[in-house]
């Protein structure tokens, strides 16, 4: 173990301009203490399925969303993930394609090659964000998301949400937002990037970012419409 430590940063300050913030205390002594417990089987560990309906609860405060349905995943790439192949299940279309911004996550494209689902990415504006107009020139009716990105990893930035959710609506897309960065940032700006703001379908977001979670942690949030 000392093998594969050495060469690694050991402290959160020591990784500049980390996405990942440190555990809380009380995260840190939960992972340790809870490394047996199956959160997979709710049967066996009763308790566990309570403490995530609790946490999808405590997240859709975080989201503006009243009545939250979802999970808490391994991370943003699962959720992402989950995302996609939901819209694509409900979808009655022969060729699903899903149409999103040139600054979403790789997991993304994982995604869509996993599940089988065409992938169009559009080139963002200058400012880094969603552009309406041009997604809106390449969704069509085999469209069944339109991704939208709160918080990109390179530039932080927050796509125009409303304007992306009426898109979605127009064609008769799902609408999801990837908050795995600025889920537990934005709440303090006055940025319209949630289910308060717009008719949002699902919606990423990672406590293990600025959520002081243990690595890894992240959640799947779905609206009742799903």
């Amino acid at each position: 173990m000392t093998r594969f430590q050495a060469p690694e940063p050991q402290s959160f300050d020591k990784v500049l301009s980390s996405m990942c913030t440190e555990p809380a205390p009380v995260a840190r002594r939960a992972a340790e203490e809870f490394l047996a417990t199956n959160p997979g089987d709710p049967g066996t560990f009763k308790s566990v399925a309570g403490l995530e309906q609790e946490t999808i609860s405590l997240l859709g405060d975080v989201v503006g969303l009243d009545d939250p349905q979802g999970y808490v995943t391994a991370g943003g790439t699962e959720a992402n993930i989950q995302a996609v192949r939901a819209a694509r299940n409900l979808a009655d279309v022969s060729a699903p394609n899903i149409v999103a911004p040139e600054s979403a996550h790789f997991s993304l494209q994982k995604a869509a090659e996993l599940l089988d689902v065409e992938l169009r990415r559009v080139e963002t504006g200058a400012d880094h964000r969603a552009d309406p107009e041009a997604m809106a020139a390449v969704a069509d009716a085999e469209t069944v998301l339109i991704f939208c990105v709160a918080g990109s990893t390179e530039y932080g930035r927050v796509d125009p949400i409303p304007a992306l959710a009426e898109l979605a609506d127009s064609v008769g897309a799902r609408c999801h937002v990837d908050a795995a960065f600025g889920g537990f940032l934005l709440p303090f700006t006055d940025a319209e990037w949630h289910f308060g703001h717009a008719p949002i379908d699902s919606m990423t977001i990672d406590p293990h970012k600025v959520g002081r979670a243990a690595i890894p942690a992240g959640g799947f949030l779905a609206s009742s419409s799903l």
